[in-house]
């Protein structure tokens, strides 16, 4: 059992430098496509938000993060990016999370984009994979 929380306003700045070692290695698969810099921007102006992800004794094992994506058809809650430790402790806990935020945004779904050690973990949980894109609909 996990505990999760959302962090948000001045909380982000404090609480980065304990959480950024679990999401700067989601970074490095990102193909240039975000910064630390442009991740720390995007949750100080709500483009992103930020889940820490702590142990029973209240220790950070993980974070990550959440942006509501706009399709012409659809609205997904998309986890941009996450990592951390002990991962069967707190997975099924952020898959409970992440769908509550999404039924809070009215959103359609839930995807992930990620490495394809992720499939095996998320299929435990109803999620569907295709093209390395984990996706689960509500």
């Amino acid at each position: 059992m996990s505990d999760i929380f959302q962090v948000t306003g001045r909380d982000i700045i404090a609480i980065w430098p304990v959480v950024r070692e679990f999401l700067l290695p989601a970074l490095d698969y990102s193909n240039g496509r975000y910064s630390e810099a442009s991740v720390v921007f995007d949750l100080a102006i709500g483009d992103q938000s930020l889940f820490a992800i702590c142990d029973d004794g209240g220790k950070p094992i993980a974070a990550a993060t959440f942006r509501v994506l706009e399709f012409p058809s659809k609205r997904l809650l998309n986890v941009e990016m996450c990592g951390g430790s002990d991962l069967d402790a707190w997975v099924g806990d952020l898959v409970e999370t992440a769908k509550a935020y999404a039924e809070e945004y009215q959103c359609d779904g839930i995807r992930m984009i990620g490495r394809n050690g992720w499939g095996p973990i998320l299929e435990k949980f109803g999620v569907t994979s295709e093209m390395r894109l984990f996706e689960l609909d509500l």
